[in-house]
């Protein structure tokens, strides 16, 4: 598989979904977060959009998403979030575990997922995720193996607040596919549980990106 061909596909992907200000319908406002939703023309489902604003740099916000030694400080829902292959610097695959809930009624999930970081022209950072396969980490018996479309964070600075930072996440919802992304949403909405002051040091001054519908 070209895993470096299939990256720049869903980082253009995730490009369209935040310069795409069209259909997306808000379903949530918060003190903290917006977010919205749209009917996905892939797949039977919906896309939906987070939005908010850290005052922090983009790249601070940036490494604390993704790096695998950071996600599994915030994102509660993972029982282990592990790099097993690096393509490159900025290119890895992830096998990642789910806790279960409802009392063990739902059990976990495990997921291969191909994570790129790409840096671009006027300070915007991308991250990209999306179920790949990967020879090494056959489905267990352990576990029931989810599938993530593609999903990711758009960090870019804000016009109307030069100092700080906004971030987007993307994370699609279809009918029976199982999604390790949920910790998006959990950090997008509880930025105070963010553990260490070096990344969001004001964790009181919060604003909302407003959505155009």
């Amino acid at each position: 598989m070209d895993y470096k061909a299939l990256t720049q596909q869903t980082v253009q992907e995730i490009l369209g979904y935040n310069q795409d200000k069209s259909g997306w319908k808000v379903v949530k406002i918060s003190k903290k977060i917006t977010v919205s939703k749209k009917p996905s023309k892939k797949f039977q489902g919906n896309l939906y959009r987070v939005e908010g604003i850290f005052p922090e740099s983009a790249s601070k916000l940036s490494d604390f998403l993704y790096k695998t030694e950071n996600r599994v400080t915030w994102d509660k829902s993972l029982k282990a979030y592990n790099m097993v292959h690096k393509i490159d610097s900025d290119t890895f695959i992830c096998h990642t575990i789910t806790q279960s809930f409802a009392m063990g009624s739902i059990s976990p999930r495990d997921f291969v997922d191909l994570v790129s970081f790409k840096h671009c022209e006027g300070n915007m950072d991308i991250i990209t995720s999306g179920s790949v396969d990967f020879p090494a980490y056959p489905p267990s018996s352990n576990y029931i193996r989810g599938y993530n479309h593609a999903c990711g964070y758009v960090c870019s600075p804000l016009q109307e607040y030069p100092i700080e930072r906004g971030s987007s996440a993307y994370h699609p919802a279809g009918k029976d596919t199982v999604s390790s992304q949920s910790g998006d949403w959990y950090c997008l909405k509880e930025p105070s549980t963010f553990p260490t002051s070096d990344v969001c040091p004001n964790r009181n001054e919060r604003k909302i990106v407003p959505i155009n519908n």
